[in-house]
């Protein structure tokens, strides 16, 4: 009762897709026989990079006036 919301923005940080990378990857012969030289495949994997975003969020404090761990101090209005 004597509680009020107070939006509270803050900065946050997050990954966010920024492509994709290729990678060529060899692999060797898996044959028993064996065969000349080996191959290569291409690792397509996503790239990422660090953004900042701001979050908006709803946080109640003590209302004016109010104050203490419950908001059930008063301040004295009297002189």
């Amino acid at each position: 009762r004597n509680w009020c919301p107070y939006s509270v923005t803050r900065t946050v940080t997050c990954q966010v897709q920024n492509g994709t990378v290729f990678q060529r990857v060899y692999q060797s012969c898996r044959w028993p026989q064996g065969c000349s030289g080996g191959s290569y495949r291409t690792v397509v994997r996503p790239s990422y990079k660090l953004a900042y975003r701001t979050v908006t969020a709803l946080e109640w404090r003590c209302c004016p006036g109010f104050q203490g761990p419950h908001c059930e101090e008063g301040r004295n209005t009297w002189s």
